[in-house]
């Protein structure tokens, strides 16, 4: 700080003033002020005693009139344990003269001296004090708030507690001090000189404590050891009366010291110190002795504080043995606050000043001014690690001294200078002479000398504030750093070269530690002039640009380091007229640096390095980065163990590095990052515009770095300065043995133009290579090779095309890698190869619009392992190739895919190839818009081939240059598939596998499709052959079709594969070949043909040699429109049959089973396969044969408009079934050469199959048989006339086949048969011939059932029957035989006559009769208020058609009437008249004992394990529904209303049995009094709520234990409802309740029993003795709105009672209710709960009531719903329920039998 002190004195006092101090013979003498001191001479010794204490009594003042020593005298302070601080005054008015020896005894009290008027210690003053000195003066002492110890005046000694901290210095010129002597205090003690003026001349000790010496100006407050101050000063009015002083001329004068120390004043007044004049201004403090706080230990601290300073051979110390000291001259660092700080600082050269050590950090040394330093001294900081120096003027500093802060073990210190300016030079001359001290202009505009700073040591720093100029070289072999840090500009005009000590160097312009108060205005610049270079050895080099005010440009030249790191930092542009290099030889060469954050970089045009260079260690990295354009020459990054990353980036503007005329590193490339034996490193280029480069090369032994090329907006180019290329790529990343880098260029908005592209590694991986731009991207090769994997290609523009030449990636021993080619508007590329011994790569190229042209081979290649998938995918143009297309790898060959969304594939100049000689082979496919052409293509691997797809969208697709071939010789054959909108032209097309064919397929949408030029074969040695599948709009001709399927190495199924031909406009011809579809082992495939048009076929057959029961082959020819002929191929191989052949025999039946047919179906061991023809126009076949060993399959044909023509039709099995062989012409005529269906005789259980053959025509026919020894087939004959052999059905251990021959009415058609037989062993078939409007001829006729019974025979004609022999016979009986001619005669042989059964249709008058007689019954028991729904004769057949239309459900209503000799069913169903049969000789009387046995036997519980029921259940079954069931199932019946004559009222009909199933198991059932009792209409009751009552206990009657639990699940779980138990269950409430809301459901969980007699014996029991008679049931008003569905869950009826079956039948219509639910026994507690909870639970689920009680049924018979430890197990997922405690100990059970479920019955309305 400047303070501006006044310093006031007569210069004529000083001069000539030659007078001593007068010293009395007293010399010390106390004050007479009331102080008590007391002064007691001891010879020599003067002791002072007495005085006044605080009240604390840690202070001591004292009060002196003079206080002066002579030599050899001794003032003795007596002290006290007790006392701290010993305080003395002097206020006589003369300064005090001490040359004799002050201590204090008795004690360890520190001293305080003050004496306003001046203080002098002669030479042979000393001090020994045991604590600290001070030494002042100031005219007071303050002790804080406590009070002053003023000079002058009355003391408050009692208040002057704690430790002084105040000085008052009130007088406008205080006193001075001198010192001559030797003043020493205790190590670690402080010792204080504060005056006026200072003085030291002689020594000042305090080691390791602190020295404080300091000139005071006047009327200033000294603060010592305020927070954060040292010595604070303070301009505020002061306390006590200021006492004369003595100025420091004065005390000379006086003390005559001057004498003694060459200290003299000249006529200026000024001080003369050897020779020196030094100017006395005001609190001027000169030191000129020695000033110590060494010390044993750790330095202590020296302050020399004042407006002006002088050191004048001066020693100033704070040394130590581990530690440095600190010492300040002139203020604190930079001047801060802490210590007043000096106007001017003045060194002499002969001046020390030292805070060193031995051990430890060398110490702080302060040398500071406000305005003006002027240093010629040495400083030193000297340690192990060195210490700081600052040498500073705030406005001007000349330093020509030394400084020393070296580590003589570590680090080296700091030295600091920072002025305003700070110019370096060498000066012609300095100029030291006295007048110059403490001048405001000091003569010299050298700062410091180029010189001084060269031979300075450790770390220097310079601060200007402004400017700092550089003007000579700076070459310094001793500095360790070098920093310039200038508040604007740095200008060098000459070398500063660090490299002798490689020291960092280290320049800082527009330094926001700069004052910006002090730095003049205008911009901040750096510039090295052309030509100088600026050199650190191994030390940094940091070139750095603030921001404290305007700023300028960096401008350098030439930069040269040994391996340090040059930096370069700025917010502005740099510009570059040199070469920045860094190369070191054995060591790390350094990085470089160069960001402009908001400018450019660029570099003068020429021959220009950016380099980082080690011959043995590693290149360092270089970073270039601006704001703006970059225009640089070549960057080199070199090094013998790692080259360094190189990295380039503008974030708004251009990157340009080609600005050097050539390279100045000829064997180097434009961007080189190079390691001979180590890591090459990255290259990074990232711009906002345009990229332009030369040639790049990253390259290393152990690895090669990437190369990345951004540019946002602009373009990328890279091109080649010619002559100095290490090799022909543009952009080279390479390594030896470890991977090479990978190579990125990405232009987001523009085009990238380059040469040849390589990352290669000899031992490692090649890097990945990918280039993207918005627009065009042309580069020359792309070559990615490496020992163990190679990297990536990928190309990808935008908008843009791609023009390429080869795309290699390549690795001898690993991964080949992905090749990707990714362009808006077209691809052209050459050869493209991915290859590696464990993978190919994949390979993909795709143009979105533009053609894809493939000039070269593309190859994915692995000789060890898999190769790459290959994609060629254009959506908006054609892909066409030159060289051929391959994917193999030893394990697998990858897929290979052509798609183009508009365009057409040309293939024909390659071929396109999968391998893999022991793996996989890929899959090809080829899709497009347009057309597809090619040539071979093939998918080869040894353990599977892969798939072959080509689809035309909108094109065709000819493959006629090559075959396709998907191949495997172990495994898997693959898929050939062609789809094409267009026609389809093909040569040889296989799938071949070991294990299996893959299937092939070929479609097209709207032409057609002809492989007449080859076959189509898929085929298997040992495994499945695969479906050759045709499918065209158009006309299809084939020649051979194979499917092959060899014989089975291991266990397994295998298959034939399929053929299917379809065309669904053109017709199909398949004469040129033959069809075949073959299997060793397993099943043969089916072959499939179907066309709009015609269908010619040569011979077609679908065989298995298989030992196991495999299937021959299905095959089906349909033709929609046309005509099929499957005799237009060579058939010279077919078995020749002659027209007498017996096909009843087994030679001729099975001759197929060695010899060919036309259409052949063959199973060795197994089941021959179906043939279905099916034609329009007509059918012309020669032989059809399916041959089986265990069952043969069967043969149809079907035309409808045409005539069918075949050879023999023969199904044929060893054992098992033969099978159905159906012919019909329903508008032709029919011409067959034979038929037979046949199962070997040495098959005991054989059945034959059906014959079925029906033409409107001539039907001919030579013989028919139907053969089984079990069982033979119907044979069914119907046509318009009908001509055969004859027919012949053969059973000879079983039932033979039914034969039906029938001529169609008004066609006037004829039969003509040979014999006719139907022979079974233990039964024969019915015969039946009718010829409505002709005759009948035939042989004999012979129904002959063995053991069993002898078919019906019935002969109905118009004309004339002549038969021979009529034969029904059997051991058990003969069949009825019936003949009939309306018009003509009948001749006949010998005839049997059997039985006749009764069937009749009957009109709806006769249900309306039935109706009536069934009402009256139920009026006359209920009386004449029954309602009824008066039903028409017309209303039944409505009402069910009504429930149909509504829910779906098909009902039949069965009136059940008993006679006394037969039982009358009649049915009617929705449509149809209704339906009587009788079955006669079935009395009311066995039918009713069989009920009631039957009833008997299912309600007893002990009979619940037995099932006796079934042989009366299965009787009641065939008497009253099996006459029924056929017509039950041909309309399609699931709901059965049964309305029962009495008797059979209370019958349990879910329980009837048809021998494998119960009644329930098939159809919904209910019981009705009438149809016309009924209310028919449809309610559903999804919406419906429950009122649910019930009691469980009764006064008289059994507990009902499961009641509670019922009603409480069904409305609180399973339904929506109330509940009311026991007490609440009257008939009030139930009134009440049903009155409140209008139930839907009422459900009463009570006793019921329906009695014989009258009404009112019936009744349904409530709580107590309560009871509703069934008299009384319209009272409860369930009929107002009508109930939907009433349940009584615990009933019983009396069975067999007509009266109380009446009720029970009558229940729902007495009660008002639709439908009503009762039992009609006691079921147990636990299945009445078991049910009812089910069948609420299903009721949810169903459209009707009926359906809802069948599954409840269900639930129980299939053991869904049980009872299993203590717990109801329900149905689904609702759980379990836990039964009551009483029925808790239950055993587990089923409820399966039906006693549980059978008597719940559904009464009125199912629906």
């Amino acid at each position: 700080m400047e303070l501006a002190w006044m310093y006031r004195y007569s210069i004529a006092t000083l001069i000539g003033v030659s007078q001593t101090v007068a010293v009395s013979a007293q010399p010390i003498l106390p004050a007479l002020d009331g102080m008590q001191t007391q002064v007691i001479p001891n010879g020599n010794q003067i002791d002072i005693s007495g005085g006044q204490l605080s009240r604390d009594g840690a202070n001591l003042f004292h009060s002196f009139q003079q206080f002066n020593l002579l030599e050899g005298q001794t003032a003795n302070f007596l002290s006290q344990p007790q006392i701290q601080n010993i305080l003395g005054r002097i206020n006589g008015g003369e300064p005090s003269l001490i040359n004799g020896l002050i201590q204090v005894t008795g004690g360890l009290s520190n001293l305080y001296l003050m004496n306003p008027a001046g203080i002098v210690f002669g030479h042979s003053a000393q001090l020994n004090v045991p604590g600290s000195f001070l030494a002042t003066t100031a005219n007071g002492i303050g002790f804080g708030s406590q009070g002053w110890f003023n000079a002058i005046g009355p003391v408050d000694s009692q208040n002057l507690v704690g430790t002084p901290n105040q000085f008052a210095f009130s007088s406008l010129s205080p006193g001075a001090i001198a010192n001559t002597g030797h003043l020493q205090v205790p190590d670690g003690q402080n010792l204080t000189l504060l005056g006026g003026t200072t003085l030291t001349l002689g020594t000042v000790e305090a080691p390791g404590g602190q020295i404080t010496i300091a000139a005071i100006p006047g009327e200033r407050l000294v603060r010592i050891s305020q927070t954060g101050h040292l010595l604070n000063l303070e301009i505020t009015p002061q306390p006590g009366t200021p006492l004369t002083s003595a100025s420091l001329p004065e005390l000379l004068t006086r003390s005559d010291i001057r004498h003694a120390t060459g200290l003299s004043l000249n006529e200026s007044g000024q001080l003369v110190l050897n020779g020196s004049s030094i100017p006395l201004s005001p609190a001027t403090q000169i030191t000129s002795g020695t000033v110590s706080a060494s010390s044993t230990t750790q330095g202590g601290s020296v302050n020399l504080l004042g407006n002006y300073i002088g050191l004048f051979n001066a020693t100033v110390s704070a040394d130590g043995t581990t530690g440095g000291g600190t010492l300040r001259i002139g203020g604190e660092f930079q001047g801060r606050e802490g210590l007043p700080t000096a106007q001017q600082t003045w060194v002499s050269r002969d001046s020390i000043l030292s805070a060193n050590t031995v051990s430890g950090s060398g110490g702080r040394a302060i040398v500071w001014s406000d305005r003006h330093t002027h240093f010629l001294g040495s400083l030193q900081a000297i340690g192990e690690t060195g210490g700081f120096g600052e040498i500073s003027g705030k406005e001007s500093l000349v330093f020509r001294g030394q400084v020393d802060v070296t580590g003589t073990a570590g680090s080296m210190g700091t030295i600091l200078f920072d002025p305003k300016n700070i110019i370096i030079a060498n000066p012609s001359a300095d100029t030291e002479a006295g007048s110059l001290i403490f001048s405001d202009f000091p003569n010299s505009d050298v700062t410091l000398s180029a010189d001084g700073v060269a031979s300075l040591t450790g770390n220097v720093i310079l601060e200007a504030h402004n400017d700092i100029t550089v003007g000579d070289r700076i070459l310094s072999n001793s500095l360790d750093r070098l920093e310039l840090n200038a508040g604007r500009s740095i200008i060098l005009n000459a070398d500063i070269d660090l490299a002798g000590n490689n020291g960092e160097l280290t320049l800082v312009a527009n330094s926001p530690q700069a004052n910006p108060r002090i730095r003049d205005a205008g911009p901040a610049n750096i510039t090295q002039a052309p030509g100088t270079i600026l050199q650190s050895g191994n030390g940094d080099m940091t070139i750095l640009m603030g921001d404290l005010g305007e700023v300028g440009t960096v401008r350098l030249a030439e930069i040269i380091t040994s391996g340090g790191n040059i930096t370069v930092e700025t917010p502005g542009s740099i510009e570059l007229t040199g070469s920045l290099v860094t190369a070191a030889e054995t060591t790390q060469a350094g990085d470089i640096q160069l960001r402009s954050f908001l400018g450019k970089i660029t570099t003068t045009p020429g021959s220009l390095i950016i380099a980082s260079d080690s011959e043995q260690g590693r290149g360092g990295n270089i970073s270039i980065e601006a704001f703006g354009d970059i225009l640089i020459g070549q960057v080199v990054s070199q090094g013998e163990d790692a080259s360094g990353n190189i990295s380039i980036l503008s974030l708004q503007g251009q990157i340009d590095t080609t600005a050097s005329v050539e390279n100045l590193c000829s064997d180097c490339a434009n961007l080189d990052a190079y390691s001979l034996s180590g890591q090459g490193g990255k290259i990074t280029l990232d711009a906002l515009g345009d990229i332009t480069t030369g040639q790049i090369v990253s390259q290393g032994r152990t690895g090669s770095g990437d190369i990345e090329i951004l540019s946002a907006t602009g373009n990328i180019t890279t091109t080649a300065i010619a002559d100095s290329l290490p090799d022909s790529s543009n952009l080279h990343s390479v390594s030896d043995s470890g991977p090479g880098g990978s190579v990125r260029l990405e232009a987001n908005q523009g085009r990238v133009t380059t040469g040849d592209i390589i990352s290669e590694s000899a031992l490692g991986a090649g890097g990945d290579i990918q280039i993207q731009s918005e627009q065009n991207i042309s580069v020359g090769n792309l070559v990615s090779t490496g020992w163990d994997v190679s990297g990536d290609i990928t190309l990808f523009s935008l908008s843009g095309t791609i023009e390429s030449g080869n795309a290699v990636s390549l690795s001898p021993e690993g991964r080949g890698g992905r090749i990707d080619l990714d362009a808006s508007s077209g691809v052209q590329v050459g050869e493209i190869l991915s290859q590696g011994k464990l993978s190919g790569g994949e390979v993909r190229v795709f143009s979105e619009r533009g053609q894809i042209l493939l000039n070269g081979q593309i190859s994915s290649l692995s000789e060890g392992g898999t190769g790459g998938n290959i994609l060629v995918d254009s959506f908006d143009g054609n892909i066409v190739t030159v060289g051929n297309i391959s994917s193999q790898g030893l394990s697998q060959g990858g897929d290979i895919t052509f798609r183009t969304d508009t365009g057409g594939i040309d293939t024909r100049n390659s071929i396109l190839n999968s391998f893999s000689e022991q793996g996989t082979a890929g899959n090809v496919t080829l899709q497009a818009f347009g057309d597809i052409l090619t040539q071979e293509v093939s998918s080869e691997g040894l353990t599977q081939g892969g798939n072959i797809t080509l689809v035309s969208e909108n094109g065709r697709i000819d493959t006629s240059l090559g075959i396709l071939e998907s191949f495997s010789d172990a495994g898997r054959g693959g898929n050939v598939t062609l789809q094409a909108q267009g026609d389809i032209l093909t040569q040889i097309i296989s799938s071949q596998g070991l294990t299996q064919g893959g299937n092939i397929t070929l479609v097209s949408e709207k032409g057609s499709i002809n492989t007449s030029l080859g076959s189509l074969d898929s085929f298997s040695d040992e495994g499945t052959a695969g479906n050759v599948i045709l499918q065209a709009f158009r006309d299809i001709a084939t020649a051979d079709i194979n499917t092959y399927a060899g014989k089975a190495s291991v266990q397994g199924e295998i298959q034939g594969g399929n053929i299917a031909i379809a065309t669904t406009q053109g017709r199909i011809d398949t004469s040129a070949g033959e069809l075949g579809a073959f299997a060793w082992e397993g099943n043969a495939g089916n072959v499939t043909l179907e066309a709009f048009g015609d269908i010619f076929t040569g011979v077609i057959g679908a065989y298995t040699l298989g030992q196991g029961t495999f299937q021959g082959g299905n095959i089906q020819i349909i033709s929609h429109t046309g005509t099929i002929a499957t005799n237009r191929g060579n058939l010279q191989a077919e078995a020749s049959i002659p027209a007498k052949a017996d096909v009843a025999s087994e030679a001729i039946a099975s001759i197929f089973g060695t010899q060919k047919a036309n259409l052949d179906t063959y199973s060795l061991a197994g089941r021959g396969g179906n043939v279905l023809l099916q034609a329009p126009n007509g059918i012309i076949t020669s032989h059809i044969s399916s041959f089986g060993a265990i069952d043969a399959g069967s043969v149809t044909l079907f035309s409808s408009q045409g005539n069918i023509q075949t050879g023999v039709l023969f199904s044929f099995a060893e054992a098992g079934k033969g099978g159905a062989i159906a012919v019909n012409a329903p508008q032709g005529n029919l011409n067959i050469h034979h038929i037979a269906t046949y199962v070997s005789a040495n098959s005991l259980l054989g059945e034959g199959g059906n014959i079925t053959l029906n033409g409107l025509g001539n039907l001919t026919l030579n013989n028919i048989a139907s053969f089984g020894n079990l069982d033979s087939g119907d044979v069914t004959i119907r046509a318009g006339n009908l001509t055969t052999g004859t027919i012949q059905t053969l059973a000879p251990t079983g039932v033979s086949g039914n034969i039906s021959l029938n001529t169609l009415p008004t066609l006037r058609g004829d039969i003509r048969t040979a014999n006719i037989t139907s022979a079974g062993g233990t039964g024969a078939g019915n015969i039946r011939i009718i010829a409505p409007d002709g005759s009948i001829i035939t042989g004999d006729i012979t129904s002959d059932g063995g053991t069993g019974r002898g078919g019906d025979i019935s002969l109905d004609a118009k004309n004339d029957i002549i038969a021979g022999t009529i034969t029904s016979t059997g051991q058990l009986g003969g069949g009825t035989v019936s003949l009939n001619s309306e018009m003509g005669s009948i001749s006949t042989g010998e005839i049997a006559m059997g039985n006749l059964a009764i069937g009749s249709r009957v009109g709806m008058d006769a249900i309306a009769q039935i109706e009536e007689a069934r009402t009256a019954q139920f009026t006359a028991h209920f009386g004449p208020d029954l309602l009824s729904s008066s039903l028409t004769t017309a209303s039944p057949r409505e009402a069910l058609g009504a429930i149909a239309q509504s829910t779906g459900i098909q009902s039949a209503v069965i009136y059940v009437t008993l006679t006394d000799d037969q039982i009358e069913l009649v049915m009617f169903t929705p449509t149809g008249e209704p339906l009587r049969k009788v079955v006669p000789q079935v009395s009311r009387q066995q039918v009713l004992e069989t009920a009631r046995k039957f009833y008997i036997e299912i309600t007893d519980p002990r009979r619940r394990f037995f099932t006796a029921y079934l042989p009366l259940s299965q009787q009641l079954y065939q008497w009253l529904i099996a006459p029924l069931q056929v017509e039950l199932q041909a309309a399609g019946i699931d709901t059965l209303l049964f309305s029962m004559d009495s008797g059979l009222r209370s019958l349990p009909i879910a329980a009837l049995h048809d021998g494998n199933q119960f009644l329930i198991e098939q159809y919904s059932l209910s019981m009705i009094p009438s149809l016309s009792l009924m209310d028919t209409r449809y309610q559903p009751l999804n919406n419906a709520q429950v009122l649910a009552m019930g009691a469980s206990e009764f006064n008289s009657l059994p507990p009902l234990l499961s009641v509670p639990l019922e009603i409480s699940t069904i409305t609180g779980e399973v339904w929506q409802g109330k509940a009311f138990l026991n007490s609440e269950f009257t008939q009030e409430n139930l009134i009440k309740q049903r009155q409140t809301h209008p139930y839907s459901i009422i459900h009463l969980a009570t006793h019921a029993d329906f009695k014989p007699g009258a009404l009112n014996q019936s009744y349904i029991q409530l709580w107590g003795d309560g009871k509703i008679t069934l008299d009384r049931l319209r009272q409860l008003g369930f009929q107002n709105p009508p109930v939907e569905l009433l349940v009584l869950s615990a009933c019983r009826t009396a069975f067999g009672d007509e009266q109380a079956e009446l009720g029970f039948a009558g229940l729902a219509i007495q009660a008002g209710a639709k439908s009503a639910l009762a039992s009609l026994w006691y079921v147990s507690d636990e299945g009445t709960l078991a049910l009812m909870t089910e069948f609420y639970n299903q009721l949810k689920q169903s459209k009707i009531k009926a359906e809802g009680l069948r599954q409840a049924q269900l639930s129980l018979l299939q053991e869904d719903t049980r009872i299993q430890n203590g717990q109801l197990r329900r149905s689904g997922t609702r759980g379990d329920l836990p039964l009551p405690p009483e029925l808790a100990e239950l055993d587990n059970q089923n409820l399966n039998h039906p006693y549980y479920w059978a008597g719940f019955t559904l009464i009125g309305s199912p629906w």
